[in-house]
Order: structure tokens, then C-alpha cells, then sequence
């Protein structure tokens, strides 16, 4: 099982590409490709945010203390919702990349700031 801290946007959990990709065994690169390539299969605030200019800094500085995968001279910084993250999950699966096959659960632990775990899980 993965752990990480919850983090919420806009009242959803969500998790930066780099945990996304650590989560699933791939790359960021993957990831971003795998994205690129599908775009139109993603719909924003629904699968992801895409935080830039004001909405970026603001985030950056609300978790600057924060054990957050963001570096902080990015431009740009996606955020993906749970749906977000199946989404890759289905897609990578199919093209074989990654850890992730059609028929597996993954389990991600996310810590709550209280210290409380909900556990959450991603069919692939």
C-alpha cells in the first residue's frame, strides 16, 4: 500500500504527476505522453485541474511546507482527481506500460493531516 498525504483542490483528492507516476511504476514522462496522447479523453475538473499564473502560486505557497512533489520554478502544474488517475490506470494497462494491468487493484493510502488514513482504490 502507497501513503501519502492528502491533498485537496477545489473539494477533491488529488495527487501531482510525479506521485501518480511513482504510484503506478511509470514516469513522468509516461504519464505526460500518455496524456498528450489522449487529451480529448480528459476532461478538466473532472479528471484534472491545470493550475497556472495566480492559481499556481497560490497553491504552491497553501503547500510550500509540505512533503509535495512541485518544483518550484514550474510554469504549469497538473493535478489529477481519482477519476483522473483510473483514466491513466485503464490507459497505461493497454499499452503495457507501467505496473498496472485490466484486471488489478491498487491501493493508495492517503494521510489525512489528522493522521487518519483512508484508503482508496483504483481499478485499473
Amino acid at each position: 500500500m502507497y501513503k501519502l498525504e492528502q491533498v485537496k483542490y477545489d473539494d477533491q483528492v488529488i495527487l501531482t504527476t510525479e506521485q501518480l507516476a511513482e504510484f503506478y511504476g511509470a514516469t513522468t514522462q509516461s504519464i505526460a505522453q500518455n496524456f498528450k496522447n489522449n487529451e480529448e479523453k480528459f476532461e478538466e475538473k473532472k479528471h484534472y485541474y491545470l493550475l497556472k499564473g495566480a492559481q499556481l502560486k497560490e497553491f504552491k505557497s497553501q503547500f510550500e511546507n509540505f512533503e509535495l512533489p512541485i518544483n518550484k520554478f514550474a510554469s504549469q502544474l497538473y493535478l489529477w482527481t481519482k477519476r483522473g488517475a483510473s483514466r491513466h490506470a485503464k490507459m497505461l494497462g493497454q499499452i503495457g506500460h507501467g505496473m498496472c494491468t485490466t484486471n488489478s487493484k491498487k491501493t493508495i493510502s492517503i494521510q489525512k493531516h489528522s493522521n487518519a488514513y483512508h484508503s482508496h482504490q483504483l481499478r485499473c
